[in-house]
Protein backbone atom coordinates (compact mmCIF):
# COMPACT_ATOMS: atom_id res chain seq x y z
CA UNK A 1 0.00 0.00 0.00
CA UNK A 2 1.22 3.46 -0.72
CA UNK A 3 -0.08 5.97 0.68
CA UNK A 4 -0.34 9.36 -1.35
CA UNK A 5 -0.94 12.83 0.41
CA UNK A 6 -3.59 11.35 2.99
CA UNK A 7 -5.03 8.58 0.82
CA UNK A 8 -4.19 4.84 0.73
CA UNK A 9 -4.01 3.43 -2.72
CA UNK A 10 -2.99 0.15 -3.42
CA UNK A 11 -0.22 0.00 -5.87
CA UNK A 12 -1.68 -0.72 -9.10
CA UNK A 13 -3.88 2.05 -8.64
CA UNK A 14 -1.02 4.43 -7.80
CA UNK A 15 0.51 3.24 -10.90
CA UNK A 16 -2.33 3.62 -13.33
CA UNK A 17 -2.16 7.35 -14.14
CA UNK A 18 1.44 6.29 -16.32
CA UNK A 19 2.36 3.77 -18.41
CA UNK A 20 4.87 1.24 -16.26
CA UNK A 21 7.67 0.78 -19.14
CA UNK A 22 8.65 2.56 -22.19
CA UNK A 23 6.72 1.13 -25.39
CA UNK A 24 8.82 -0.06 -28.23
CA UNK A 25 7.79 3.08 -30.37
CA UNK A 26 8.69 5.97 -27.46
CA UNK A 27 10.70 8.74 -28.76
CA UNK A 28 12.54 8.69 -25.52
CA UNK A 29 14.31 5.01 -26.34
CA UNK A 30 17.46 5.31 -27.56
CA UNK A 31 17.81 5.33 -31.70
CA UNK A 32 13.87 5.13 -31.65
CA UNK A 33 12.33 5.46 -35.02
CA UNK A 34 9.59 8.05 -33.86
CA UNK A 35 12.17 10.34 -32.31
CA UNK A 36 13.29 10.36 -36.10
CA UNK A 37 10.01 11.01 -37.51
CA UNK A 38 9.17 14.09 -35.62
CA UNK A 39 12.46 15.42 -36.30
CA UNK A 40 15.14 17.30 -33.91
CA UNK A 41 13.56 20.59 -33.19
CA UNK A 42 10.25 18.82 -32.18
CA UNK A 43 11.95 16.50 -29.78
CA UNK A 44 13.53 19.75 -28.56
CA UNK A 45 10.56 20.90 -27.95
CA UNK A 46 9.25 17.77 -26.34
CA UNK A 47 12.09 17.65 -24.18
CA UNK A 48 11.99 21.31 -23.01
CA UNK A 49 8.21 20.73 -22.32
CA UNK A 50 8.83 17.82 -19.71
CA UNK A 51 12.11 19.09 -18.40
CA UNK A 52 9.68 21.83 -17.34
CA UNK A 53 7.62 19.55 -15.59
CA UNK A 54 5.17 19.54 -17.86
CA UNK A 55 2.66 16.48 -18.51
CA UNK A 56 3.70 13.90 -21.42
CA UNK A 57 0.92 11.72 -22.51
CA UNK A 58 2.44 8.19 -24.30
CA UNK A 59 1.55 8.48 -27.84
CA UNK A 60 -0.02 4.81 -27.67
CA UNK A 61 -2.81 5.69 -25.35
CA UNK A 62 -4.14 8.81 -27.37
CA UNK A 63 -4.80 6.51 -30.39
CA UNK A 64 -8.34 7.41 -30.51
CA UNK A 65 -8.96 10.27 -28.81
CA UNK A 66 -11.17 12.81 -31.02
CA UNK A 67 -9.77 15.79 -32.02
CA UNK A 68 -10.91 19.19 -30.46
CA UNK A 69 -12.60 20.98 -32.99
CA UNK A 70 -11.15 24.49 -31.32
CA UNK A 71 -7.24 23.81 -30.90
CA UNK A 72 -7.23 21.01 -33.38
CA UNK A 73 -5.23 18.88 -31.10
CA UNK A 74 -6.10 15.82 -29.61
CA UNK A 75 -8.70 15.89 -26.77
CA UNK A 76 -8.31 14.55 -23.53
CA UNK A 77 -10.32 11.82 -22.57
CA UNK A 78 -8.97 11.03 -18.99
CA UNK A 79 -7.59 7.70 -20.50
CA UNK A 80 -4.33 8.90 -21.29
CA UNK A 81 -1.10 7.77 -19.72
CA UNK A 82 2.00 9.71 -18.40
CA UNK A 83 4.69 8.56 -20.89
CA UNK A 84 7.13 6.53 -19.09
CA UNK A 85 10.46 7.37 -21.56
CA UNK A 86 9.39 10.95 -20.45
CA UNK A 87 9.52 10.52 -17.12
CA UNK A 88 12.67 8.30 -16.96
CA UNK A 89 14.22 11.06 -19.14
CA UNK A 90 13.05 13.52 -16.57
CA UNK A 91 15.38 11.97 -14.21
CA UNK A 92 18.52 12.15 -17.08
CA UNK A 93 21.30 14.54 -16.08
CA UNK A 94 20.56 15.96 -19.80
CA UNK A 95 17.41 16.99 -18.52
CA UNK A 96 18.47 18.08 -15.16
CA UNK A 97 21.49 20.19 -16.43
CA UNK A 98 18.77 21.52 -19.40
CA UNK A 99 16.84 23.30 -16.44
CA UNK A 100 17.95 26.63 -16.78
CA UNK A 101 18.13 26.51 -20.39
CA UNK A 102 14.45 25.14 -21.22
CA UNK A 103 12.99 27.44 -18.55
CA UNK A 104 14.95 30.29 -20.98
CA UNK A 105 13.52 28.82 -23.91
CA UNK A 106 10.12 29.26 -22.80
CA UNK A 107 10.13 32.62 -21.71
CA UNK A 108 11.47 33.49 -25.20
CA UNK A 109 8.73 32.08 -26.67
CA UNK A 110 6.05 33.98 -24.37
CA UNK A 111 7.91 37.28 -24.95
CA UNK A 112 7.86 36.50 -28.68
CA UNK A 113 4.06 35.40 -28.73
CA UNK A 114 3.42 38.27 -26.79
CA UNK A 115 4.97 41.07 -29.43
Amino acid sequence: MQHLLWVSVSEEEAMSWRMREMCDQCPFAEGAHLAKTLGEERMAEIKDDVIIGQSFKCHKTYFHNPIDEETGEWADTGKELECAGALAFRQTPEAIAGVPAAFQRLLNKIHKEAD
